[in-house]
């Protein structure tokens, strides 16, 4: 509504609703793109089975992705506790809870940097017939 300023409750949960559908769409998307690149666009040894290969990464991406999704979403909700119990009191931050407000982008930033680490993660390619785990 035009002209009606949210108060802290509303405003807290619009702002974690917009955030965690942006984050989470546009790393689902990331980690769904630089699967396929892996999967299909970058050149790979021979397999005696590229099928079974492929659903086997195939696996271990979903599994990932259901584990880690679900505890980088829990660490960022427990990194932005500070900033809410200001927004939703309805007052003006302190200097620290301010401080953490300004640096709240770069928490992030480093959460997933943490989970683009993980992402790096295993990749299954069999080569020669025998499936190994290749890590980089």
């Amino acid at each position: 509504m035009l002209g009606i300023e949210p108060n802290g409750v509303e405003l807290w949960r619009r702002n974690v609703r917009r955030s965690t559908v942006a984050l989470i769409g546009a790393n689902a998307l990331a980690a769904i793109v630089v699967f396929v690149f892996i999967t299909w666009v970058i050149p790979v040894p021979a397999v005696a089975d590229p099928e079974r290969t492929t659903l086997l990464n195939l696996a271990v991406f979903v599994g990932y992705v259901a584990v880690v999704f679900p505890v980088v979403w829990v660490w960022s909700i427990r990194q932005v506790r500070p900033i809410r119990a200001w927004m939703v009191d309805g007052r003006e931050p302190t200097p620290v809870e301010r401080d953490l407000t300004l640096r709240a982008p770069l928490h992030q930033l480093q959460i997933l940097a943490a989970g683009l680490g993980w992402r790096r993660g295993p990749f299954l390619r069999g080569q020669r017939g025998d499936l190994r785990c290749t890590g980089r």
